[in-house]
């Protein structure tokens, strides 16, 4: 029959003989990937730039409340 046993609190004690597995280094970038990553980048910030009005306005109609502007 098991019985409950206490939890140990805190941090998890290190283990000493624990070695943690060394990243293979990653291929350089080729510049198609580059400027794939660019262009992903810089839609991303068009589709926010076209948002912004929008969630501005709905920020500003939070902030008042029964026609009072705080």
């Amino acid at each position: 029959m098991k019985t409950l046993q206490p939890k140990s609190k805190g941090r998890p004690k290190s283990r000493s003989n624990f070695k943690r597995k060394k990243r293979k280094a990653d291929k350089p970038i080729t510049k198609e990937k580059e400027l794939l990553l660019a262009n992903e980048s810089l839609c991303c910030e068009d589709e926010l730039l076209k948002k912004l009005p929008a969630l501005l306005q709905v920020e500003v109609k939070s902030v008042s409340c029964n026609g009072i502007t705080y």
